[in-house]
């Protein structure tokens, strides 16, 4: 049965605000962005374009500044669509990888294994379609899925009739991209698993067995947030900078997390608000550890330690984090 014109029309009607949402939520992850890097540039001056250039230099400058200009670049799908995974997340997870290398004091066999899980996931397959421009290319696991993804968007664009301005596209099958999306999430544990478990040795190499009451600053840490409690855990224990990896890997994951639910379980544009904030994490998960490692290796005050954390002590975890927490 055709839906009646009042129907297409209040169906366009949603589709136009859920539309201005996603627009809005762009324009929120680029200001944070763009803040997060007025704020943090003397830093990154001082501790990455100062220093010696290398791997990680370039490494930081893909990761900082790509996912702000895929954010602005939304006018052509092919790019801001099939360009992000090609480059961006690449360069994401070798960040981590290098990270957790060094946590595992250089080990070889580390490297080799999360070497093989990193290329893994950019395995090649052959899209053979040879009524597209792009005929028997080899592409890895995201850009094949993203790539197919951008042709099907761009055969759906359509001129939006008067008085509205611009074009419009049907949003085509996820189901490529869903296996995108497992395999970068998957990977995101491993490393996350991976940092965790030595952040356990690192607190029972310092400070000994760990015990019931040890484990009791768990129950903080998913109370009060991943964040509140590696600062808590920085202060008190006085650990390396380092075990902030877990954080930024948590941070991560949990954002690949919510965009897979919101791009599989929600219809619609509005589905699309959550990708702008995934670039958004990405980039300052990554950057801001590569930055606070600098720091950290040039015996500099870091941005952790600038922070003012008050704590009351509480029966159940033994530790309650203020709620006050604001830059000094």
């Amino acid at each position: 049965m055709s839906e009646s014109p009042a129907e297409l029309i209040a169906k366009f009607t949603v589709a136009v605000s859920e539309n201005q949402r996603a627009v809005a939520a762009v324009v929120a992850a680029l200001t944070f962005c763009t803040y997060d890097i007025v704020l943090s540039f003397p830093q990154e001056v001082k501790y990455i374009w100062r220093s010696k250039q290398s791997l990680i230099t370039m490494l930081y400058f893909f990761v900082r500044y790509y996912s702000l200009i895929n954010i602005i670049c939304k006018g052509y799908y092919v790019w801001s669509v099939a360009a992000v995974p090609c480059i961006h997340l690449l360069a994401v997870d070798m960040v981590l990888l290098l990270r957790i290398f060094a946590l595992y004091d250089r080990s070889k066999l580390v490297l080799t294994v999360l070497a093989s899980l990193v290329f893994g996931e950019c395995n090649q397959y052959q899209q053979s379609d040879h009524s597209d421009e792009i005929s028997k290319v080899d592409l890895s696991v995201n850009q094949w899925a993203n790539a197919s993804l951008a042709k099907e968007l761009i055969r759906g664009i359509a001129v939006v009739p008067p008085p509205y301005l611009g074009c419009a596209t049907q949003v085509p099958s996820l189901k490529y991209n869903l296996i995108s999306y497992i395999l970068n999430f998957t990977l995101s544990l491993i490393f996350l698993a991976m940092t965790l478990k030595k952040l356990v040795e690192n607190i029972q190499r310092l400070y000994g067995k760990l015990t019931w009451k040890s484990y009791k600053n768990v129950v903080a840490f998913a109370h009060d947030g991943s964040m509140f409690f590696a600062l808590y855990v920085h202060r008190y224990f006085d650990l390396p900078q380092r075990m902030l990896i877990p954080v930024l890997e948590s941070r991560t994951s949990a954002t690949l997390l919510f965009e897979m639910i919101a791009l599989f379980g929600v219809g619609g544009p509005i589905q699309v608000a959550i990708t702008p904030w995934h670039l958004a994490m990405y980039s300052y998960s990554c950057s801001h550890l590569i930055l606070n490692l600098r720091a950290r290796g040039n015996s500099d005050q870091t941005w952790t330690e600038t922070l003012s954390i008050q704590y009351t002590p509480r029966d159940d975890t033994g530790i309650q984090l203020g709620e006050s927490l604001r830059f000094s």
